[in-house]
């Protein structure tokens, strides 16, 4: 399965307010390997996007 979420304009992220503590994309990349997948995360020209890629067996 593969999921993917892009975040266009607002707020630049240069310029957005620090929230949070840090750990969001960590977990996710941690609950993703824990299933065999990967999450990739990080800026676009115009905003920011997630990827996650988890693998998923179908019955036969």
């Amino acid at each position: 399965m593969r999921v993917q979420v892009d975040s266009r304009g607002g707020t630049p992220v240069s310029a957005a307010p620090v929230r949070g503590n840090g750990w969001g994309l960590d977990l996710l990349r941690e609950r993703a390997r824990a299933l065999g997948g990967t999450v990739e995360a990080g800026p676009m020209d115009d905003g920011w996007s997630v990827r996650a890629r988890i693998p998923v067996e179908v019955p036969a």
